[in-house]
């Protein structure tokens, strides 16, 4: 069926003639019903390389694949995407449920995503090594006016009938009141919280819910759900590529279509291109070394707030550096000497990293490293004796179109090591300094 779909999409690409031979698809990826399909104009075909797909199955029992996530990564030239689309866990109070699931695609996918996907042994997710990603699908999240200020002049306990807080959510979509709506979003709370998809941004929804309504033109809603964007785009851009990296020129729904209790929403984006380095990272440790060109070591980094990930309540943290662009580190994954038996009592790390200091290749002092979320008090510490020296197979120019990746991992024995989070730190401010 897949085939079919895509023949279409290829005749409309084509402006409904040719066949869309002015566009190829690059790759699919299916689960059931699930389908996501990359098409890239026949011309720049050869441009696109490094392309990888992975599936995850969030369903009944974690295997059931009527949930779950689609990923598609691939270079363009010098710029690398990835895009996920998934469907998510349904019903108003299924929102920790969705989280659940945004966190398990991520990290079932993490293995096959991604150039550094052999030298991570999975441990950098698809969000967290590309230039931009893209995430997509029926997420399933519910607008709750129980979370937002606005009600519709109904008072709380109103609002627990669902009768009631059906039509003061359809009130609010006759009055256009898109704030107020967005405001109640299940999402939106729960980004603010850093409990899902953090960092992503999304453009204004400025039109009607898309969810659940009538197969006809228009939108017109059945009574059994509250009026909903379940239907959502998303993307999130690696710090270093600068705020106008990505441009959402368009985001709309289609009322028209009938064939679904869903409208479908559409987006367009402008990208610019990642910069192209001249520096080439060698594929083994002594290549790399032969070829490295600036070589910076961390004078301390620090850690607060972070997870308990044993059953003592404590963690064993260390840090391990990656790039985007990816393996200018080399082959093997530089990291910091574990910190035995951490007392962790937050719920999310933060961090920051100071005093870059070159040993070759001039001198980098850093930005703040941060790792997202509210942090404890207690703190972890490394100094710079047990921390890795970092060595770039770039110039010091270049280094200011990189990013350095800090992934922080509890390290266990006899199992994969567990992710305690990821901080992305843009090498442009401190390089920029060091060339004035």
């Amino acid at each position: 069926p897949h085939r079919v779909w895509e023949k279409m999409i290829l005749a409309r690409l084509a402006g409904g003639g040719g066949g869309g031979r002015q566009w190829v698809v690059l790759k699919h990826a299916s689960l059931r019903q699930m389908h996501l399909a990359v098409f890239v104009r026949a011309a720049l075909r050869t441009s696109a390389h490094s392309v990888r797909s992975a599936v995850s199955a969030t369903g009944l029992g974690g295997v059931v694949g009527n949930k779950g996530g689609l990923a598609i990564s691939f270079h363009l030239g010098t710029t690398s995407l990835a895009f996920v689309s998934c469907h998510l866990a349904a019903h108003d109070h299924k929102n920790r449920e969705r989280n659940e699931m945004c966190k398990e695609i991520l990290s079932e996918t993490a293995g096959a995503i991604g150039e550094q996907r052999r030298a991570a042994r999975g441990r950098l997710d698809v969000a967290s090594q590309f230039d931009h990603c893209f995430w997509f699908g029926d997420l399933n999240y519910r607008v709750d006016l129980k979370l937002g200020q606005q009600a519709a002049g109904l008072p709380a306990e109103a609002l627990k009938e669902h009768e009631a807080h059906h039509a003061a959510v359809r009130d609010l979509v006759e009055e256009e009141d898109w704030e107020a709506l967005w405001e109640a979003d299940q999402l939106r709370h729960s980004q603010r919280a850093g409990d899902v998809l953090a960092r992503f941004s999304e453009g204004q929804y400025s039109f009607p819910p898309t969810f659940k309504v009538l197969r006809q033109r228009g939108a017109h809603y059945k009574q059994q759900r509250i009026p909903s964007y379940c239907d959502r785009i998303l993307w999130r851009s690696m710090p270093g590529r600068g705020s106008s990296a990505v441009t959402q020129t368009s985001l709309a729904a289609v009322p028209g279509v009938s064939t679904s209790d869903h409208k479908p929403v559409f987006a367009t984006f402008e990208v610019a291109a990642s910069a192209r380095l001249h520096g080439a990272a060698g594929s083994s440790r002594a290549q790399h070394e032969a070829t490295a060109t600036t070589c910076a070591r961390l004078g301390s980094l620090s850690l607060q707030g972070i997870i308990p990930a044993d059953l003592s309540g404590r963690s064993d943290p260390y840090i391990a550096f990656f790039t985007n662009p990816p393996g200018l580190l080399g082959g093997s994954v530089p990291t910091s000497s574990v910190k035995k038996g951490v007392l962790a009592t937050g719920t999310a790390v933060t961090g920051e990293a100071r005093a870059w200091r070159a040993v070759m290749g001039g001198s980098v002092r850093g930005p703040s490293a941060g790792f997202g979320g509210e942090g404890a008090d207690d703190t972890c510490s490394w100094c710079e004796a047990e921390l890795p020296l970092l060595r770039f197979s770039c110039s010091l120019a270049d280094l200011r179109h990189v990013t350095l990746i800090l992934a922080v991992f509890d390290r266990d024995i006899g199992s994969k090591d567990d992710p305690l989070g990821t901080a992305m730190v843009p090498l442009s401010e401190p390089v920029e300094r060091l060339l004035r």
